[in-house]
């Protein structure tokens, strides 16, 4: 992927030498990366180099790994999709863009050119401004001359505010990657009420996520809340993620390549 090529070249891997701000048991900008999910500590993004080490690392197979769960989606809905001329679709937690990056991936390999649909229009609601020199390198990969693609990013957090903005009533999709895990039981009882509220006639839900069974819980939960049929998609043991990294790279970035993630298809219909 040539924006991981770009990425690591802008990378100061020597810069935690230097650095009064780094996570307190990393030992270097890589484990300052990588120490507080495993430690389970919110991680702070405000870094340019955490950004950039983060989409060298976990870009690749994220995107993948959504695309993965959007294949499972049913035919009908597909068909129904196509026939509109504007979709509306939301990505919760949206960081770097991989939700929107996977999205567009998939509707590629979806559309013709009797198809309706003319333009997708996408909400990014994230409660941090840190991405935004990063997110349209990955958003705007996979373009289609099919489809016109419109992007609106909000500040927003979506424990405490509804999430829909001016001119997104409703959502044909609504992706959650990684979010729903960083959540306790009543904040998946609120964002599950905010989720409601913007879900139209149908809409797919798609949840990508750590395959644990607290997190599988929580998801549970939220699937319970909104309805819907889910499709489970269940992490194997060698399920690459498609990309393949150059040695030089690889060895400095120490990038996730397997899909590890369990992941979830829902078909909500009022």
């Amino acid at each position: 992927m040539d924006v991981v090529k770009k990425l690591h070249s802008q990378i100061e891997y020597e810069a935690y030498k230097r650095c009064g701000i780094k996570h307190q048991t990393a030992n270097d900008c890589i484990e300052c990366c990588s120490k507080p999910y495993f430690e389970q500590i919110a991680i702070d993004y405000t870094c340019p180099q955490k950004r950039k080490i983060y989409v060298a690392r976990y870009a690749p197979a994220y995107i993948s790994e959504i695309y993965s769960a959007l294949v499972r989606t049913p035919k009908k809905f597909i068909c129904a999709m196509l026939e509109k001329t504007e979709i509306n679709v939301a990505s919760i937690g949206g960081g770097p863009g991989t939700d929107i990056a996977a999205f567009k991936k998939w509707i590629s390999t979806k559309i013709e050119d009797n198809d309706s649909l003319e333009k997708v229009r996408f909400l990014r609601v994230d409660i941090n401004e840190d991405w935004d020199d990063i997110s349209p390198k990955l958003i705007n990969l996979y373009e289609t001359s099919h489809i016109e693609f419109e992007y609106k990013k909000i500040v927003k957090d979506i424990y405490k505010q509804p999430i829909n903005a001016n001119s997104f009533n409703s959502f044909d999709v609504i992706i959650l990657s990684y979010v729903i895990s960083e959540m306790n039981q009543d904040e998946i009882y609120l964002v599950a009420k905010h989720i409601s509220e913007v879900i139209s006639e149908k809409t797919l839900v798609v949840v990508n996520d750590r395959p644990q069974n607290l997190v599988k819980q929580k998801i549970d939960t939220l699937i319970e809340m909104i309805g819907g049929e889910a499709k489970i998609i269940d992490p194997s043991e060698r399920d690459h993620c498609g990309e393949f990294y150059p040695d030089e790279i690889y060895n400095m970035v120490g990038p996730t390549i397997f899909r590890k993630s369990i992941r979830y298809n829902v078909l909500v219909e009022r």
